[in-house]
């Protein structure tokens, strides 16, 4: 169960990047399709010997460099909403209370468990669009 996610955030990566630099999607999911390929091929080749058996331990240590780099791509997200907040409360009329929110995930949770179970879906969404607003109108 651990080893497929790990071969298919490769096409996820590929599309991801892709979109953030305006190219084809199809063309990077195949892109992303030959790493997921190769890592697949070799680790199911890696009980077959022992040179497989050092390829599975590079799969091991590929998976912490992507862990980190995942984590460093996910905080330097949340650093672009944060600059970029400013600039939408005067578009999208964000009050105080949601801009300390917004930019601060710890903030945003507590916002959120402070709010009455009705109002929850309303903020999820409202959140969501200003995140995706922050992402897309990268300057």
């Amino acid at each position: 169960p651990f080893a497929h996610p790990f071969f298919t955030l490769w096409v996820g990566l590929a599309i991801g990047a892709a979109v953030r630099k305006g190219r084809s999607r199809r063309i990077a999911a195949v892109r992303g399709l030959l790493p997921a390929m190769a890592l697949h091929a070799s680790w199911n080749a890696s009980g077959l010997s022992v040179v497989f058996a050092v390829l599975l331990l590079g799969h091991i240590v590929l998976f912490f460099v992507v862990a980190r780099r995942l984590r460093r791509m996910r905080r330097d997200e949340i650093e672009l909403v944060r600059r970029r907040l400013p600039q939408l409360a005067f578009a999208h009329n964000l009050s105080p209370i949601e801009l300390e929110a917004y930019g601060d995930l710890r903030a945003t949770r507590r916002l959120r468990r402070s709010l009455p179970r009705k109002q929850r879906s309303a903020f999820d969404e409202r959140r969501l669009m200003i995140t995706k607003l922050a992402l897309r109108e990268q300057p």
